[in-house]
């Protein structure tokens, strides 16, 4: 089974739900008591299973071992085809899909609409996580050069030819709103570019790609340079990554540690425009 997008729609999952390599994740960042899953979905919970537990910053990528051992226990194998949504449309479920791809897992899939689509349309829904028969053979390595760490972001924000985008609501990006999370100072990093995660959506979905093409030339992305994407915590940095790719662009990266970690140090410069 080949997709060529790394989006699907509701309609083709519809189609393809029974095929027997496919795995459906839900990505939710939260998911709630009442909460409604699409049929045979299992939780990929990144914030407190598929994260690096010794680290002092929210849901950072774990190890191989750990990323690896817990794919497993999902019954993820090394050729399962992977959906994953979230029940907010398009928030949480790319940050599952750059987790994947960042441990060399390609066949992975973000459903456009998520959740919310999929109930508007009256598709078969459940309230039960599915069941897993049997534990996978998935095995992954972490592609390093997907990463990147606070101090790469201090020794690169002056480099000409790379360009650093936040996700952030144009308020945080500039110092005039607050930060959600406390002890973390305002502003953005010196040099970075704001292209707010929410103008790439509407409705849930995706702007399609010719929008999304005018949207990074209007912000000035240079295809030619490596692009470095950060948010408050590493999560919606990965909403702009997908539509960058859908857009065309490459040589990406994710800050990890994003803002969280940017904003609360004093050992790095901040800027307000």
């Amino acid at each position: 089974m080949q997709i060529t997008s790394p989006l699907v729609t509701t309609n083709w999952l519809a189609q393809n739900i029974n095929h027997e390599n496919i795995v459906i994740l839900d990505g939710s960042v939260q998911c709630f008591s009442e909460q409604s899953y699409i049929p045979k979905a299992r939780r990929f919970d990144f914030k407190n299973v598929f994260c690096d537990i010794t680290s002092n910053l929210p849901g950072m990528m774990p190890s191989a071992d750990v990323f690896n051992a817990e794919a497993r226990n999902l019954g993820i194998n090394k050729h399962s085809v992977i959906i994953v949504y979230d029940n907010k449309g398009i928030f949480s479920s790319p940050r599952v899909w750059w987790m994947f791809q960042t441990m060399g897992h390609h066949s992975i899939h973000v459903l456009d609409g998520g959740l919310p689509k999929w109930i508007k349309e009256k598709r078969p829904i459940s309230d039960t996580l599915g069941l897993v028969n049997q534990t996978g053979n998935f095995i992954g390595e972490i592609k390093k050069d997907h990463i990147r760490s606070g101090d790469d972001i201090f020794n690169l924000h002056l480099n000409d030819e790379i360009q650093i985008i936040d996700a952030r609501s144009a308020g945080r990006f500039n110092g005039s709103e607050a930060e959600p999370r406390e002890g973390l100072r305002l502003g953005h990093i010196p040099n970075s570019i704001n292209i707010p995660f929410t103008s790439l959506l509407k409705d849930g979905e995706y702007l399609k790609s010719k929008e999304l093409k005018s949207i990074f030339q209007d912000a000035k992305l240079d295809i030619n340079k490596s692009h470095i994407f950060s948010c408050g915590s590493g999560v919606t940095a990965c909403v702009v990554l997908l539509a960058a790719q859908i857009a065309g662009y490459h040589c990406m990266h994710v800050y990890d540690g994003s803002w969280t970690e940017w904003g609360a140090d004093s050992k790095y410069p901040i800027s307000f425009s």
